[in-house]
């Protein structure tokens, strides 16, 4: 039995003991309430995705790379998007300057923003 003590490699997981491929994704629960916002810290990020856990409506909302509503559009949430909605991506979107939640608008609308912090 190896009782040595040792260091996991980045993209371990230590409690199942096996490799995810790389660095697992964080998530970040965004409300109309919480208003426009950062998702993560400032500063690169990568993107993955999102699941809708509240109806959104009235506008679309978008994710854009930045660090304000300035930032270049990555995603866009279409209007009228209903609870279970989600768009996963193959491949993360790189965001050098961080992931900014827009809300553009709208009145209501939870999404749960999939991401990777740098």
């Amino acid at each position: 039995m190896d009782v040595s003590i040792r260091d996991y490699l980045k993209g371990e997981d230590a409690a199942f003991d096996r490799m995810w491929g790389g660095p697992m994704a964080k998530y970040e629960v965004c409300t109309q309430a919480g208003g426009d916002q950062q998702v993560g810290a400032a500063g690169p990020i990568i993107y993955y995705g999102y699941s809708i856990s509240v109806a959104t409506s009235a506008h679309a909302i978008l994710l854009r790379d930045g660090t304000s509503d300035a930032g270049a559009v990555v995603d866009a949430i279409k209007v009228s998007q209903a609870i279970g909605d989600k768009s996963i991506l193959p491949v993360g979107i790189y965001c050098p300057n961080g992931l900014w939640f827009d809300l553009n608008g709208a009145t209501t609308g939870t999404v749960t923003v999939y991401y990777q912090q740098l």
